[in-house]
């Protein structure tokens, strides 16, 4: 007997997340991403990624509102990602991203916005030096304003800074 069930929100988003780390994501590259909640699409797809990115030796440093931690209070939750919280409310014109190693950067809608939404903008840069470094350099600058997350534990012992990433990777 086949059961219907209705797709997650943003159900599609989260797969071609997931096909965008498959398909560009290396073995030992950190993984940065800047989201509205804990329900965005690209968290989904981070936890959906979290096996092959543990095999693959990689890491994962997200920067999240903290008025939007929705179901992080579960720690089981948190597939070990290096969490931080963000309490300024003006980091709602940042826009959601997630950088890849320094070689692929997606970019989603800003955080004012329900990222769950079809017609919400996005964009991907592969094999572009100043598009991934300008999307370090500003989680980066998050990631220095952010509280560290209790629960949140980082996949690998160090993590590179800006300046040591590999172009190549």
């Amino acid at each position: 007997m086949t059961t219907n069930r209705a797709a997650l929100p943003g159900q599609d988003k989260v797969e071609h997340l997931v096909a965008f780390l498959t398909t560009h994501h290396s073995d030992g590259a950190e993984v940065t991403v800047i989201a509205r909640s804990s329900e965005s699409p690209v968290i989904h797809a981070l936890e959906a990624f979290h096996e092959t990115l543990v095999a693959r030796g990689g890491s994962v440093r997200t920067v999240i509102l903290q008025s939007a931690l929705g179901r992080l209070a579960d720690a089981d939750a948190t597939h070990g990602f290096d969490i931080r919280l963000a309490v300024n409310p003006r980091l709602l014109e940042a826009h959601e991203q997630m950088v890849i190693g320094s070689k692929a950067v997606w970019i989603g809608d800003c955080m004012r916005r329900d990222p769950v939404k079809r017609d919400a903008f996005t964009q991907e840069k592969v094999g572009c030096a100043v598009t991934s470094t300008f999307a370090a350099l500003s989680f980066e600058k998050l990631w220095a304003l952010g509280t560290p997350y209790v629960g949140s534990v980082p996949l690998a012992g160090s993590v590179p800074s800006v300046a040591s990433r590999d172009v190549n990777r």
